[in-house]
């Protein structure tokens, strides 16, 4: 499979215009829904655009929902001599919303999705990376239960490959059956 980047114009995703090559990395706010994205298109689904504060990222056909995650060894303000950063994905628990006009939400952090797709662009040169080259990224599923078993609200890559097996884009669709 491949990603083309005119496909995701919508999703308001891109390069960092700043960077002498667009290539290197996506801006840290664009990180997300472009993992957003990747996995939709991965999955054969064209969802459409959503608002920043669902509760979870995609729907599936079945009805399942499904969050996101995503990090990089590379980041944009990285120099030639910096270290590549450590992985780490937050924001697994949240506030629901407990109205339909999305004015309240509920008092605890909980985990909102039934499943969450971590995932990991794993280039280290900045000559090499390319969001869309999907050899370069490397996907966890973990299911809700597991997640609230162990209770945090962000976990390191170690802990997620502690719970789960590295999967490339073409095992994620099957990762996601029961």
């Amino acid at each position: 499979m491949t990603l083309v980047a005119g496909d995701c114009d919508q999703y308001q995703v891109g390069a960092d215009r700043n960077s002498p090559d667009e290539r290197v990395a996506i801006r840290s706010k664009a990180k997300s829904v472009f993992a957003e994205w990747m996995v939709a298109q991965i999955l054969g689904l064209q969802p459409e655009p959503r608002g920043s504060w669902d509760d979870w990222d995609i729907l599936l056909p079945d009805g399942r929902t499904v969050e996101v995650k995503a990090s990089a060894y590379l980041q944009v303000w990285h120099t030639a001599d910096a270290p590549p950063s450590i992985i780490q994905f937050s924001g697994l628990k949240g506030h629901r919303w407990i109205d339909e006009t999305q004015r309240r939400t509920s008092p605890e952090r909980t985990y909102n999705a039934d499943l969450y797709v971590f995932c990991v662009q794993t280039e280290r040169d900045p000559a090499r990376w390319d969001a869309f080259d999907l050899t370069q990224w490397n996907f966890y599923v973990v299911f809700r239960a597991r997640l609230e078993v162990y209770g945090a609200a962000s976990l390191r890559l170690s802990t997620v490959q502690s719970f789960t097996r590295k999967l490339t884009a073409e095992e994620l669709p099957g990762a996601l059956e029961v």
